[in-house]
């Protein structure tokens, strides 16, 4: 399936309930959470999913994810999700092998331009719910860009002080003001060594691997719904942050969903 920010599938709006059908996408345009505040209440900054035609992949427009917390106010995640798996990673089959690919841009300019921040965030993530960290993700803490997996024994969903294993096969820096494509080959297996995490990215130098792991245990023993989401997730901006960014601007398009019939060349934008 290719999903290119053209079609309705990808609706505006502020649509954050959960959605069952498979991979029709929907908004998840930021949460407020005032629990874990001990200050007290506070307004909600602004937040933003939706359609965009300043930047484009391919086609005339693009996904654009905002976060602006520069009215003092808070907000955490302005995402697009669909569903990647009808249950959790627990899943060892080779029909629930995936291959995904997305464009991703970061500006470079004026009051959007993407700086170093000390507050840590992610751009893109298999996870299932907020009880546990997220299977598989793409991080971005201080200007240098990771990717991490997790395993565990037990279901942590059903316990959350089940240890989670965290395995982090590359690091490096982002370039900015380019569409970037990535490309993941993922096989969950978390209690038997025989997963598959293989990712390539294209900074406009080519199309390179920079993470070949096999044979390897990744993903929960759970049954909970894995959901595929991509834009900006900043958990610490649930509360009030002291971090001199106070406003976030990503740019996704081109997403491609393959299964397990699919190959690395399928994938690859042109």
């Amino acid at each position: 399936m290719s999903y290119g920010f053209e079609k309705s599938e990808f609706k505006s709006g502020k649509d954050t309930t959960f959605r069952s059908d498979l991979w029709k996408p929907y908004l998840h345009t930021g949460e407020v959470n005032t629990n874990k505040c001990a200050l007290g209440n506070y307004i909600p900054g602004f937040v933003s999913s939706t359609l965009s035609r300043l930047q484009a992949r391919s086609g005339s427009q693009s996904g654009q994810c905002i976060m602006d917390v520069s009215n003092g106010g808070i907000c955490h995640k302005a995402m697009f999700r669909n569903d990647f798996l009808p249950k959790g990673a627990d899943i060892s089959a080779a029909n629930n092998e995936r291959w995904i690919s997305f464009s991703l841009f970061l500006p470079d300019r004026g009051q959007d331009a993407w700086v170093n921040d000390q507050v840590d965030e992610l751009v893109f993530q298999l996870h299932n719910d907020t009880i546990a960290s997220p299977q598989l993700a793409l991080y971005s803490d201080k200007g240098i860009f990771s990717v991490r997996y997790r395993y565990a024994d037990k279901d942590p969903h059903q316990d959350a002080h089940t240890r989670q294993v965290v395995m982090k096969p590359w690091e490096g820096s982002v370039k900015t003001g380019r569409w970037i494509d990535w490309i993941w080959h993922v096989k969950f297996s978390p209690l038997a060594a025989k997963g598959i995490l293989q990712v390539w990215a294209n900074q406009g130098d080519g199309l390179k691997q920079i993470v070949d792991e096999q044979h390897i245990r990744m993903g929960y023993p759970c049954d909970q719904i894995t959901t595929f989401d991509i834009g900006l997730y900043k958990w610490q901006w649930k509360c009030p942050s002291t971090s001199p960014v106070k406003r976030r601007v990503i740019y996704v398009d081109d997403i491609k969903v393959g299964n397990a019939l699919a190959g690395l060349n399928d994938m690859i934008n042109h």
